[in-house]
């Protein structure tokens, strides 16, 4: 619920969500949040499943994903991050933020079929509906391969990918 009544009310401030994509707080982003995973997963007692997360502990969750609204942070990131900082194990921290996806992800899809409703392009539905489906089940398989990689590797391959492409980023911009 935080994520979606921020996300709203940022929808509605053009000005306000185009201040936030400056390339050097993107790339900052990157890497922050990058640390910010590797220190909830070093410190985290990793201890507790996804039945144990009550009321408190959901708006807490929530409340990071709202984070990820700012360019840079990823939500899945941001949310994990919370939930191992909760003391959730990878995998539960990781299937909770999953299941936190679908409201969010589903009031974007519902936002941008109401805009694309609205336009003058010509919308098959057909298509539509066909796309929608195999981007579920795309996504299902997706997480399916993730939840098993992080119960064989665990967290630091994205650690080290934020903060490489932070990096690549930064250097980028200095060079210009």
């Amino acid at each position: 619920m935080p994520a979606l009544i921020v996300g709203g009310l940022m929808s509605r401030n053009d000005a306000f969500v185009e201040s936030l994509r400056i390339p050097w707080l993107m790339a900052g982003n990157l890497i922050v949040f990058g640390l910010l995973l590797w220190w909830a997963d070093r410190a985290s007692r990793r201890n507790r499943e996804v039945a144990s997360v009550d009321l408190r502990a959901a708006l807490w969750i929530g409340c990071a994903q709202v984070l990820a609204l700012i360019p840079g942070v990823s939500r899945s990131g941001i949310t994990i991050s919370a939930g191992l900082a909760l003391g959730l194990t990878r995998v539960d921290a990781a299937r909770y933020t999953f299941l936190l996806s679908v409201p969010i992800t589903a009031a974007a899809a519902a936002h941008g079929a109401w805009q694309l409703l609205k336009s003058s392009e010509h919308l098959e539905i057909s298509q539509f509906v066909i796309g929608a489906a195999l981007a579920a089940v795309a996504g299902v398989a997706c997480i399916h391969f993730l939840l098993g990689f992080l119960r064989r590797v665990g967290i630091w391959p994205f650690v080290v990918y934020r903060i490489a492409l932070g990096t690549l980023v930064l250097s980028v911009l200095a060079w210009r």
